[in-house]
């Protein structure tokens, strides 16, 4: 048995959900529970993803789930800001945990900016 030693680093939560979501990804495991079947995009391969984590606290989770498919989903799709997935974490009934894909840096910086503005 290995043992990790005491000046190894220490990985933060937000690193270890993003390597376990990539993981996922990679595997097809389901350790996160989609928020809704109503995402289903083709399988693309996005070179660049975004791992977005909300936490909402007075069981406000599924009000911002159902605002968030129905008005934010399409939005940035159109833009180039493409919603691959959204999960509701089984360990935290306040977070909501998303992910957005990307061709490239500049493709993501021209719809972050397009949606943000409302240029687009």
């Amino acid at each position: 048995m290995h043992s990790i030693p005491d000046n190894e680093a220490v990985f933060s939560r937000r690193t270890m959900l993003s390597a376990g979501l990539a993981t996922a990804a990679a595997t097809g495991l389901a350790f996160l529970k989609p928020a809704s079947a109503a995402v289903d995009l083709p399988a693309r391969g996005w070179p660049i993803v975004e791992l977005r984590q909300y936490t909402l606290y007075g069981g406000r989770r599924d009000d911002l789930i159902t605002v968030f498919e129905r008005e934010f989903i399409e939005t940035q799709d159109r833009v180039g800001a493409h919603v691959i997935g959204t999960f509701r974490d089984r360990d935290d009934p306040d977070r909501f945990v998303w992910l957005r894909g990307f061709t490239d840096m500049q493709a993501r910086a021209k719809a972050l900016n397009d949606f943000y503005t409302g240029t687009a």
